[in-house]
């Protein structure tokens, strides 16, 4: 879901709540990069990635879509010659976000301790590069408790502090 930016709490947290799940591979990369693409130019602009795990499919050779099962290697990078796997596709396109002064906050929902390895290593501050430790603890057992880290995620990103200490 791609949503204008809002300071009202109550505004945020309906715009994810509306937003429908709908399974299958997961394409952080392309996520991503959809992002970058809808808020290039805006200030202060941050894209939160919730997922329940790891990225398994990236954009490939000729913009095809491929996944972790069809090809492990199959992603399409920049930094390195040959394919990458979907996770690294995606933690590039944090980078390329970050360069671009973009925040990237990544909600974990899963007890898998390598998922939330993975989803919080795309956490990117602006101007960064590498994860970025303020955004990397947001996560949550299951989909029923993402209200406990709702209020917490649109303070994050709509703070003033946002480009602070800790990172």
């Amino acid at each position: 879901m791609i949503a204008p930016y809002t300071s009202i709490l109550t505004e945020a947290i309906e715009a994810i709540y509306e937003t429908p799940y709908t399974g299958g591979y997961t394409n952080t990369q392309k996520g991503i990069e959809d992002c970058m693409a809808e808020l290039s130019g805006q200030e202060n602009a941050v894209i939160v990635v919730i997922t329940d795990g790891g990225a398994s499919a990236c954009v490939g050779e000729n913009g095809r879509i491929c996944n972790s099962v069809d090809n492990g290697d199959c992603c399409k990078s920049d930094n390195t010659e040959g394919g990458v796997p979907p996770s690294v596709a995606a933690e590039e396109a944090a980078d390329v976000a970050a360069s671009k002064g973009m925040s990237v906050v990544p909600v974990a929902i899963s007890r898998v301790e390598s998922q939330l390895r993975l989803i919080k290593d795309l956490a990117r501050c602006p101007g960064r590069e590498g994860p970025c430790k303020k955004f990397q603890n947001l996560s949550v057992n299951s989909i029923d408790d993402l209200d406990d880290v709702l209020e917490e995620l649109v303070a994050a990103t709509t703070s003033c502090d946002l480009y602070g200490f800790g990172g």
